[in-house]
């Protein structure tokens, strides 16, 4: 069984004086990333190879979130195919992946987290906000023969924590 875990950057903030692949992520992104990595954690998961994109909200992303996770940096690629890139190219990237991989995860951009998350796990998201992580599940033996085929094993962001928080506080 292969586990997937497509995860959008966190909340980056806009800069006029920026381009948008050096644009850095606000204090909300930063904080929301270690608190989305605890909540990875407690699902259990053991990602042993992450892939991302080599923007500066990515790469913030990817190194905030294994701080928690505690990968060794060559278990960490950064590629700039990432940026930007069509979920074709997203997909093939995941399908390129040893086989020795069992848990993957994939940080990235709209649209394409959102379009490959639908399309893996024939699901229909509107849109996969900032921090969204969506673990997919594939009964598949190589990262080379998955489809369409994938099973939504739980799909988590961080404003559904925040209004579980704040309900509890009501009542």
């Amino acid at each position: 069984m292969k586990k997937l875990f497509i995860i959008r950057h966190a909340k980056s903030s806009w800069s006029e004086d920026k381009d948008d692949f050096d644009r850095k992520l606000k204090k909300r992104g930063m904080t929301d990333a270690g608190f989305m990595a605890e909540k990875l954690l407690s699902r259990g998961a053991k990602i042993q190879q992450i892939v991302s994109s080599s923007s500066r909200r990515t790469t913030d992303t990817t190194q905030i979130m294994n701080d928690y996770i505690g990968l060794r940096k060559s278990k960490i690629s950064f590629t700039k195919e990432l940026y930007l890139a069509s979920p074709k190219s997203v997909i093939s990237q995941i399908k390129s992946m040893d086989d020795s991989v069992n848990e993957l995860m994939i940080v990235a951009h709209n649209p394409s987290v959102t379009q490959v998350v639908n399309h893996l796990a024939n699901e229909h998201f509107d849109n996969i906000p900032t921090l969204g992580i969506a673990c997919i599940l594939f009964d598949d033996k190589s990262w080379s023969t998955i489809k369409n085929n994938g099973k939504l094993g739980f799909y988590i962001y961080p404003k559904m924590f925040k209004q579980k928080k704040n309900n509890e506080n009501i009542q």
